[in-house]
């Protein structure tokens, strides 16, 4: 091909490119976005269904919004479809509307829906309240309800429904009974209102304890609590260190614990102290109880003491007690002392027992004044001592020594041995203790006689009596 013929060629082959370029333009389109805002009760299960030129449908949301691209630019009608019977569409339900090219045209539904339902109000006065309420309606469990509270039980059928109150215990009364029946009219909530008075729960003797279980190779502890013949055992909830209030309603515990970090060289805590009503359930917490053991409820009923454990050095027995109320929580500082195990107060509230590790070669017993001052070992030999407990009098502390539980006068110092055991616990009258053995809970008099098993089992332990 001559050099002609090859500049001709190259002409003719941009010519026809241009030509083929000159063609029209695929036209542009543009989106609508549908939304939808509802308000009110019993509002769609199931959504809506928007419908585009009666051609084109989607489904969304009652709270929601949905985009249909590649709409043709020009006139067009949206509409909302599929709207249930007790609900509005504020507006016409159908909207007229001008696509542009390359826009988005946004088109907005505003739905208000009215409840078929009952509102349920409960007001709870006097003492030991139920934790919760169950409420039903037609007998069919609905919800659960606080002692002062209200809640809406909705989506229900025009008619006559009976609305009942249940709780697990019998000291509270229900002004005019636990069922209500009540006509209930379509698109209507209808109040229903529950007066209930509570008395008093009847409180029996109990002891308290633990109970060390394994369970899928994990450790587990559970307080327990049994009557004072050893019948009715039954589980109250996870935790260890039992220790009753003053009045003998409620229990302060710990659920604490301690794992050292090999790679962080340190110990990290979780858990601390909480409060149950062993008869209501009713649980809380104790402000500042984080990482606190072995809790022990003053006398006086102003504090808890707890040990504090552990720092990045993996010491720890530290004294503190956590004020209640307006009491404000303090550390105390003892000197020549390490660590500390098991605290327990006098009956007056001033002082402490407790078990003490220091500048010597074994656990002894120990006792302080409550402003920190005082302190001062009660016993000072080869014997492992734990577990102190002040008896009712204030004369007598039982404790563990070596593999036996013991008296020790606080008068004279006389150690006087009952039996083998471990963490025993006076009687509210002084006159019986219950301690532990590998093999279950015993109890006996304080002067060592009338030996007596209180439950059988393995993990038992830290037995408490109710005051």
């Amino acid at each position: 091909m001559t050099r002609r013929a090859s500049r001709l060629l190259a002409a003719l082959l941009v010519g026809l490119s241009a030509a083929c370029n000159d063609g029209p333009a695929a036209p542009q389109r543009g989106t609508v976005r549908i939304s939808a805002q509802t308000s009110g009760g019993d509002p769609d299960l199931d959504g809506y269904v928007v419908i585009l030129d009666a051609n084109t449908n989607r489904l969304f949301p009652v709270n929601g919004s949905v985009d249909i691209k590649d709409v043709v630019p020009g006139a067009h009608v949206v509409s909302l479809e599929q709207v249930a019977e007790n609900c509005t569409v504020n507006g016409d339900n159908k909207r007229s509307l001008i696509v542009t090219a390359g826009q988005s045209v946004d088109v907005i539904f505003d739905v208000v829906c009215v409840a078929t339902a009952i509102a349920v109000t409960t007001h709870t006065t006097g003492v030991d309240l139920p934790t919760a309420y169950e409420v039903t309606v037609n007998g069919s469990p609905s919800v659960f309800l606080d002692a002062n509270a209200s809640t809406v039980v909705s989506r229900l059928q025009p008619g006559t429904h009976t609305v009942g109150l249940s709780f697990p215990f019998d000291n509270c009364s229900v002004a005019g009974g636990k069922l209500q029946t009540v006509d209930v009219l379509a698109r209507t909530t209808t109040p229903v209102a529950f007066e209930v008075a509570c008395v008093p729960l009847t409180r029996s003797k109990k002891i308290a304890y633990v109970v060390d279980t394994t369970i899928n190779l994990g450790d587990q502890s559970w307080i327990e609590l049994v009557n004072v013949d050893g019948s009715g055992a039954a589980k109250l909830t996870l935790g260890s260190s039992p220790s009753w209030s003053p009045d003998g309603t409620r229990l302060a515990y710990s659920d604490a614990h301690c794992v050292y970090n090999y790679y962080a060289a340190s110990f990290g805590c979780g858990g601390g102290v909480n409060i149950i009503d062993p008869e209501t359930g009713r649980l809380t917490g104790v402000t500042g109880g984080n990482v606190g053991f072995s809790p022990a409820w003053s006398p006086t009923g102003d504090a808890i003491a707890v040990v504090r454990c552990c720092d990045q050095f993996g010491a720890g027995g530290r004294l503190s007690l956590l004020g209640l109320g307006a009491s404000p929580s303090v550390e105390l500082a003892i000197p020549g002392v390490l660590t500390i195990s098991h605290p327990v107060w006098s009956p007056d509230g001033q002082r402490l027992a407790f078990a003490c590790f220091g500048d010597w070669s074994n656990w002894d017993l120990c006792i302080i004044d409550r402003n920190g001052t005082g302190f001062a070992r009660l016993t000072n030999d080869a014997f492992f001592k734990a577990d102190p407990a002040w008896s009712p009098d204030g004369k007598l502390i039982a404790f563990t020594r070596g593999a036996a539980v013991a008296l020790i006068a606080l008068a004279d110092g006389r150690v006087t041995l009952l039996a083998e055991g471990r963490e025993p616990s006076w009687s509210p009258d002084g006159f019986k203790l219950v301690f532990a053995r590998d093999d279950g809970l015993f109890t006996i008099d304080s002067d060592g006689l009338a030996l007596a098993r209180l439950t059988p089992g393995k993990g038992q332990h830290a037995p408490v009596w109710r005051p």
